[in-house]
Formats: C-alpha cells, sequence, structure tokens
C-alpha cells in the first residue's frame, strides 16, 4: 500500500505547517458527513461510517495533508423520503453509521454480524 507521504514527497508535513503558521492558522478543520467516509471494498455497504477501516485510511491521509481537526456534519436519523442529513433527527446518531465490518471480527462482544451476511450486503 502506498503512504501518503509517498505521494506527497518528503517534508511535505513540514511545507504545510509552515504555510499555516505564517497564515496565522492553528485549526486546520476538515468538516464531513458520516456517509461520505470511503470505505476498503470489503466494507463498502453503499453508505460511509467513520467507523470503517476506509475512514481510518482516509483520516490518515487528511492528517498527512496538514489537517489537525475533524468536525462531522449532523449525525441524525434521515426519512426514506429526504435522506439529506441537514432533515435528520436533532442530537441522535444514524444508525446507519454502523460499520458492519469490525462486527465481523471476534471482538469483545463476539462476532455480531457473520462475514457472509457482510459480504451479500457488499455485494449488493
Amino acid at each position: 500500500m502506498t503512504k501518503t507521504s509517498e505521494i506527497l514527497g518528503p517534508g511535505y508535513n513540514d511545507v504545510v505547517a509552515a504555510g499555516l503558521r505564517a497564515l496565522g492558522v492553528e485549526n486546520f478543520v476538515l468538516v464531513i458527513h458520516d456517509q461520505s467516509f470511503p470505505s476498503e471494498p470489503d466494507e463498502d455497504t453503499g453508505r460511509g461510517s467513520p467507523y470503517s477501516r476506509g475512514a481510518k485510511k482516509f483520516l490518515e491521509m487528511a492528517r498527512a495533508l496538514g489537517f489537525n481537526g475533524i468536525q462531522f456534519g449532523p449525525q441524525g436519523q434521515t426519512s426514506r423520503v429526504n435522506p439529506s442529513p441537514y432533515d435528520g433527527t436533532l442530537f441522535s446518531r444514524n444508525a446507519l453509521s454502523i460499520a458492519l465490518a469490525p462486527l465481523t471480527e471476534d471482538g469483545r462482544w463476539g462476532t455480531l454480524v457473520s462475514r457472509t451476511t457482510l459480504d451479500d450486503i457488499v455485494a449488493s
């Protein structure tokens, strides 16, 4: 796997940090909605999750690009007729943000979703 630093070149982080300091920028924040996070191919259910392996890699790349904070967009449960995150319920999380791939691993609560079920969801 290619690391972000290999693509951007050595010293990139130092250049970005110096540029942000020169501009007086202390916080460089990425704003993203849960459903916009990327997924790895074997965990892609058609909707992103900040808890997926793909999200972890994406956030590592964002950090390499100079971002030092993240702000999530609205996270309320949305309706079938209007999936806009701005039309969601107030102060609640959306159950669709649950990353299914980690639930296929034998973790603290055991395996909650079978790998076969996840593969079927990804394939559809």
